[in-house]
């Protein structure tokens, strides 16, 4: 579809429920439990209206278990469940205005692909002519004109998957589930319908409630992301702020590649900036999460990419490591180092740069603005490190 093409307002059309106001989704105290295990565990969020939010987290965290609750499919042990305003908590799946993508397509493999596209319109009675006309919307909109008449089977996952996305669409709802859609697709594939689910989801203007296990795919196209453990969520914000401010060791270990240096909390500045002493570093001012107490055993996060080769100087902080091994990543190598007390630490450099070798030596420094203080959680992040 070219940039011209007008965006299409899913709310529009006769019969079409107006949303109240406030947030699409509000869950208050909502829970799951099997027995003893606490799938889900207390949780309290507002998803905005028109919102890409993302619940990301290790395997048996309760991102799917939640997802199903706001579906219907799974009833809660407690909370309430509201979208736009109005309590959904007891309604059956069915009522509920909000529709789910799942990682299997699902597909009818007798229909062709407009009749997919049309199926739940036709099960609601909608005359021919609107039929025609939203089915050809959202052939427009996911960029599969001219295979309508195909069947599934002769369409590619990534497109097959765009079918289901337009089936779900087609229906207008409210709230738009998308549970690990894009989970089945191999690499390539994936990166390209992330671009496409992105410009959609602006597209249409709805909101979008999505699952995964993939941080980097969340980070992409979410407004903001839930890092959820133990049916708890650990931390909720900007895939910005949670990336260079995460709340605890779980986080920064699970959102991304980081160094942990053992600190202690030497001296406070305020609420939110500290001296800490650290491990092989010495004696450096920072800042971190609010509330740590001086003697309070800490962990300073260093990001791989704000590391570079070079001696310390005003406003940085360093120590010397040895390069260990190499990995090439495209454009660029993630150094495996060791530092001489033998504690791992990496560092990601550009191609372009000057080459690093194995088992060479390092003046290695970074700026202390990049450098984020944490309290110590070590259970968390051997945790997180297991995913």
């Amino acid at each position: 579809m070219s940039d011209a093409s007008p965006a299409i307002d899913v709310h529009a059309g006769a019969g079409s429920p107006t949303p109240a106001p406030g947030p699409a989704v509000r869950l208050v105290d909502l829970s799951r439990f099997y027995g003893e295990v606490r799938a889900v565990d207390g949780i309290d969020v507002e998803i905005g209206d028109g919102e890409f939010f993302s619940m990301i987290g290790p395997s048996g965290c309760g991102k799917t278990t939640t997802l199903r609750m706001i579906a219907g499919l799974v009833e809660p042990s407690a909370g309430r469940i509201e979208v736009s305003g109005r309590d959904v908590t007891r309604l059956r799946a069915h009522r509920r205005p909000v529709n789910t993508v799942f990682q299997q397509y699902a597909l009818f493999p007798h229909l062709s692909i407009f009749e997919n596209i049309a199926f739940g319109l036709r099960e609601r009675r909608v005359s021919r002519a609107e039929v025609n006309q939203r089915v050809g919307e959202m052939l427009e909109l996911v960029d599969l004109v001219g295979r309508e008449k195909q069947r599934p089977s002769q369409l590619s996952g990534g497109q097959q998957q765009r079918v289901a996305l337009a089936r779900s669409l087609v229906l207008r709802p409210e709230v738009l589930l998308l549970d690990e859609p894009l989970g089945a697709l191999d690499l390539k594939l994936r990166k390209q319908l992330q671009l496409q689910l992105k410009r959609i989801q602006r597209e249409v203007g709805i909101t979008f409630v999505y699952v995964t296990h993939d941080q980097e795919e969340a980070f992409f196209m979410s407004d903001r992301v839930a890092i959820m453990r133990d049916g708890r969520i650990e931390q909720l914000g900007s895939p910005r702020d949670v990336y260079q401010r995460p709340a605890t060791e779980f986080v920064a270990e699970f959102v991304g590649a980081s160094n942990r240096l053992e600190s202690t909390v030497v001296e406070r500045h305020g609420d939110d900036e500290y001296e800490v002493e650290a491990d092989g570093v010495g004696r450096f001012r920072a800042r971190g999460v609010p509330g740590l107490a001086v003697g309070q055993s800490s962990c300073a996060i260093v990001r791989p990419e704000v590391i570079s080769a070079e001696p310390v100087s005003e406003g940085r902080a360093g120590l010397s490591a040895t390069v260990t091994d190499l990995a090439y990543l495209g454009h660029q190598i993630s150094c495996l180092m060791e530092t001489p007390g033998g504690r791992p630490l990496s560092m990601t450099v550009h191609q372009h740069h000057s080459p690093v070798e194995v088992g060479s030596t390092y003046e290695l420094s970074w700026p202390l603005r990049s450098v984020w203080v944490l309290a110590r959680d070590e259970a968390g992040a051997r945790a997180a490190e297991k995913v």
